[in-house]
């Protein structure tokens, strides 16, 4: 994918319904456009991050008043788990309590919350608990991909679970123990 593509998509990507219709528009794979999406969600929390917090007491009040945290997700552009992480701190729920209801929300003592806490989670493709383990199955698929492909071209490396065996520090997922040439570099 060239540089003009990929910003066209990335422009073009504002939620998960659109990596649909850009597939089959540009001819391009779901699981690439979900990545770009999900690039762009990642980079929009880190400039809003701050914001947000700003606006923690309005957030909280329209909630208390009622609004669900799907609609304060919606209305803010903001991914529902995230929102919902802002309402339960700052309604005194703690970082353990708060990661204890998002591995099982059926366990919340407060109905309201339940329910709402089950449609964020359910609705959240980036930042959620089922969203974290779909990436890592992905990042695990690829790593299995190039390990493959470093295999077949007889190239000698040493995997991450290698790297780390030899102490600490960075562990990328491969290093190779001679440089390739690929496409002529």
């Amino acid at each position: 994918m060239d540089s003009t593509l990929y910003k066209t998509c990335y422009d073009a990507l504002k939620s998960h319904d659109d990596v649909i219709r850009l597939s089959q528009k540009y001819n391009l794979p779901v699981g690439v456009l979900s990545s770009i999406l999900n690039q762009k969600v990642v980079q929009v929390v880190k400039k809003s991050y701050h914001q947000m917090n700003k606006k923690e007491n309005e957030i909280v009040n329209d909630w208390i008043s009622g609004v669900s945290f799907l609609d304060l997700a919606k209305r803010h552009k903001y991914p529902p788990t995230l929102i919902s992480t802002l309402i339960l701190k700052k309604i005194g729920y703690n970082k353990k309590e708060i990661a204890a209801l998002y591995k099982n929300p059926k366990e919340a003592q407060n109905s309201r919350i339940r329910k709402e806490l089950m449609e964020a989670l359910n609705s959240d493709y980036y930042f959620s608990p089922r969203a974290h383990k779909m990436q890592e199955v992905k990042g695990k698929a690829g790593e299995n991909i190039v390990s493959l492909w470093l295999t077949l071209k007889n190239c000698d490396f040493m995997s991450e679970d290698e790297i780390r065996a030899n102490g600490p520090g960075k562990t990328p997922d491969f290093v190779l123990k001679k440089p390739i040439c690929i496409s002529g570099q």
